[in-house]
């Protein structure tokens, strides 16, 4: 995914989410995992990407338009789509407002309108997710 042709699909995307990352993978034919860590570098938009297996963190990466910061290996929060959707409970396939505190504990995250959408993973018994916040 070379850097100059990627960023010119990040381009422009005003809503960012997994179902565009998705079809970037295709495009490109590189792993989600891969092709998510390029969007999040590449994009404008304040995002960041979320690595989860069972109820702990294992890996994310942010862009530094991303207001906010994760702690690697805590648990999910039960109010995370994340959460939910790594314990097998339905979950729209779709970018969904969630509260901020549930994924960073700072006293900003009152003041961000976080996104939240995550894809299970369940070869891997893993989810990853995408964050973002309108700048």
């Amino acid at each position: 995914m070379p850097k100059a042709l990627f960023g010119r699909c990040c381009d422009g995307v005003k809503r960012p989410s997994l179902t565009y990352i998705r079809e970037l993978a295709t495009r490109f034919a590189t792993s989600l995992a891969a092709t998510a860590l390029r969007f999040v570098e590449c994009t404008a938009e304040p995002c960041a990407v979320v690595y989860s297996e069972g109820d702990r963190i294992k890996w994310w990466a942010k862009n530094d338009s991303f207001g906010l910061w994760i702690e690697r290996s805590e648990k999910l929060s039960s109010d995370t789509y994340a959460y939910d959707l790594g314990h097998r409970k339905r979950v729209d396939d779709r970018m969904q407002l969630t509260d901020g505190r549930a994924w960073c504990d700072e006293s900003r995250a009152d003041n961000v309108e976080l996104h939240e959408h995550p894809m299970a993973l369940p070869s891997l018994g893993a989810v990853m997710t995408l964050l973002w916040h309108p700048a």
